[in-house]
């Protein structure tokens, strides 16, 4: 487990990951833009199982990319969608290393399935 100062790294990796949203918008905007910057949305999971113990997951760029921005989320699938647990706790999202995004979370609530996604926008820069 990471001891964080403060939340100066939570303000770096929203100020990344919003930097990176407009740049995925302007990119869709623009076929040309977003063929020559060959940006990638990629995702991986934890498993959903009950647990009051902490789930950490690791997502990597292909090779070539580095990572942009990304987020995550504590929560269960739902058909295509990995909804919000409302009693999942996100304990961190942040960069790891150059070219991929790592997470943490947990969910206090006994018997729950629930699991940790993240994801990474990366690109060719």
């Amino acid at each position: 487990m990471r001891n964080h100062a403060g939340t100066g790294i939570y303000v770096v990796g929203l100020v990344a990951a919003l930097c990176a949203v407009a740049l995925v918008t302007a990119a869709r905007s623009h076929v040309s833009a977003a063929s020559s910057m060959g940006y990638q949305v990629v995702r991986a999971a934890t498993s959903e199982t009950p647990s009051t113990h902490m789930k950490t997951v690791h997502v990597n760029c292909p090779a070539g990319k580095d990572v942009l921005g990304g987020g995550a989320v504590v929560g269960y699938q739902t058909g295509n969608s990995f909804v919000q647990d409302p009693n999942g706790i996100l304990v961190e999202s942040e960069p790891d290393g150059a070219n991929g995004w790592q997470a943490s979370g947990i969910d206090r609530t006994t018997g729950d399935a629930w699991g940790v996604a993240v994801y990474a926008i990366c690109a060719k820069l």
